[in-house]
This record gives structure tokens, sequence and C-alpha cells, in this order.
């Protein structure tokens, strides 16, 4: 599995649209048709007000590569900028060890 990580901050009073946009067909509905895409968490400080943390799962590093070298990535974050108070980061990470409870 292979995990994207984008962490940006958000005008604190925006989240709500934010949330809405994220939770969306523009956005979700995309998402939810690309090749090797798992899941997707939408992660709020509880201590930073409009510090956000995006996270995707994806089947393989070339699925999530794929994603950003396609534009898809860039277009679905354009959607969003009007409400950064930050440059988003982008990182990436292996998932080499997993717990999930049942």
């Amino acid at each position: 599995m292979f995990i994207r990580l984008v962490s940006v901050n958000f005008d604190p009073n925006k989240l709500e649209e934010t949330r809405a946009l994220c939770s969306s067909d523009e956005v979700d509905g995309v998402l939810g048709q690309l090749k090797g895409f798992q899941f997707r968490y939408l992660l709020e400080s509880t201590d930073n007000p409009g510090e956000v943390i995006a996270i995707t799962g994806w089947d393989s590093k070339a699925d999530g590569n794929a994603y950003e070298q396609s534009g898809t990535f860039d277009e679905l974050k354009d959607k969003f900028k009007q409400w950064f108070t930050s440059t988003p980061e982008l990182k990436s990470y292996e998932v080499h060890s997993y717990l999930v409870k049942e």
C-alpha cells in the first residue's frame, strides 16, 4: 500500500466549505474512479484551527504517482486554493505494517 499525505492550512472560517467540497462528487466522486484508489481521510487539527491533513491510500506507488502525474491532483487541489493560508506540502509513504481492529 502507498500513502499520499498533503498538509496545508485553511482559513478556519472556511472549514465547513472545505469539508463539503471534499465530500462532494466533485472531489470524492473523482477520487473513487481512479485506478488503485483505496481511501481518503480528512484530518483537522484540534489544537491549531485550520491545520488540515488529507490522506489518500493507493494500491501501489505507481497508482499514487499516476494520480499526480495525470494532473488530477492539481485540478482537485485548485478547487480548494481560495481557502489556503499556506502552501500545500505533499509527502509520500510506503506502508510496511498496519493493524486494523476487527
